[in-house]
């Protein structure tokens, strides 16, 4: 597979770029629309981990980059395991925050699928299950923001 594979979504809420940046970055207020508990060290090689009841499931990720309040970027794993996270196994979430029309205009950009140590058939399908998700999270992180 030679082409670089992404998923992107762009929204627009209705909150300060400053609530939305904190509702990506601190654990309390993550686990109220990403999963159900978070934890995470922001900076640059800080650990975050997410967990989702519903799901009986959870994910590590390493912190990329931290620049307050415009860019947020981690490297999370594909599928849970133990020991250190592996290149062929993580992807890449860049969370982009612009002001915009008195609210806040956030870009989520989901990379790296290439990397992954799957098949092209079991990467296309990964990135329309996340691409699916992306809608289903996203759509939550709005209604917490503006409620």
């Amino acid at each position: 597979m030679t082409e670089a594979l992404s998923i992107t979504r762009t929204v627009q809420i209705q909150a300060s770029q400053q609530k939305v940046w904190q509702a990506l970055t601190e654990a309390d207020l993550i686990a109220q629309w990403f999963g159900n508990h978070a934890t995470i060290d922001l900076r640059p090689g800080g650990a975050m981990w997410l967990r989702w009841d519903e799901y009986d499931a959870e994910g590590r990720a390493e912190v990329v980059e931290v620049s307050p309040i415009s860019r947020f970027s981690f490297r999370w794993e594909r599928t849970p395991q133990t020991g250190p996270l592996r290149e062929d196994n993580l992807t890449l979430v860049v969370f982009e925050l612009s002001e915009q029309d008195g609210g806040t205009s956030l870009t989520v950009t989901e990379s790296e699928w290439e990397k992954l140590a799957l098949s092209e058939t079991e990467i296309r399908s990964a990135m329309e299950d996340n691409r699916g998700g992306w809608v289903g999270e996203l759509n939550d992180l709005i209604a917490f923001l503006e409620k």
